[in-house]
């Protein structure tokens, strides 16, 4: 299933990933916004998709929670994460999440983010 993209290729991992809950959302939104760290948004795509721009210098350490309210992800609704010049798994795209899913992190490491 392609829960997410980068460069219109599905994100796969190995490793050991921290399982954590979901921190409860501070925000819904329904259109563009800018994330700040430290927060997790409800996304609600079901009127049509919109776009996430990450913080530009945040900290090693950071996190912006994304939460598919009403498990609307899809090709024609997606959430289109802007990278704002750091990269997304080692990849220097933006991440498209396109298919329903309760939620995920993006992680702040010394080698951009990371999707959790």
């Amino acid at each position: 299933t392609n829960i997410k993209t980068v460069a219109g290729q599905p994100l796969t991992g190995s490793g050991n990933v921290p399982l954590l809950p979901l921190i409860p959302a501070t925000s819904t939104t329904t259109a563009n916004f800018n994330a700040a760290a430290g927060t997790t948004y409800n996304c609600d795509v079901s009127a049509g998709g919109f776009s996430c721009t990450l913080p530009a210098s945040p900290a090693d350490g950071a996190y912006v929670g994304i939460d598919d309210l009403k498990l609307a992800f899809s090709p024609t609704k997606p959430l289109t994460v802007y990278r704002n010049g750091q990269s997304i798994e080692g990849v220097a795209d933006d991440m498209q999440l396109n298919t329903p899913m309760r939620g995920g992190y993006l992680f702040r490491t010394g080698f951009g983010w990371r999707w959790v």
